[in-house]
C-alpha cells in the first residue's frame, strides 16, 4: 500500500514495510546535471539499531532508466511467481 508519511517534510509517497519500520520511496532527482542516474530509490528506516538494515536513518542511491526498468521487470516477475505459488497453496 502506498501511503503519504504524515511526518515527512515533503510530499513523497512511501511504501511502508516491516510494520512501518522501513519505508521506500522513488523519485526523480535531476538536481545534479550531467548524470544519468536520476531515479532516486530512498529507504527511510525507523527501527532500533539492533535490527536496523542501514547505518543511517535515510539511505538513497540513484538508478539509470535502464537499471530502473530492469529492477521493475524483476520485481514484477517475482510478484507473478509469488501469486502463482499462493494460488497453488489454496
Amino acid at each position: 500500500m502506498w501511503i503519504i508519511d504524515p511526518n515527512a517534510e515533503d510530499d513523497r509517497k512511501w511504501l511502508s514495510l516491516l510494520d512501518g519500520e522501513l519505508k521506500v520511496a522513488v523519485e526523480l532527482d535531476d538536481s545534479e546535471k550531467g548524470y544519468q542516474d536520476n531515479i532516486k530509490l530512498i529507504f527511510l528506516e525507523n527501527s532500533s539499531p539492533e535490527v536496523a538494515l542501514f547505518k543511517a536513518d535515510e539511505t538513497s542511491f540513484g538508478l539509470t532508466s535502464e537499471e530502473a526498468r530492469q529492477l521493475a521487470q524483476w520485481l514484477i516477475a517475482a510478484a507473478d511467481k509469488n501469486d502463482q505459488w499462493i494460488q497453488q497453496r489454496l
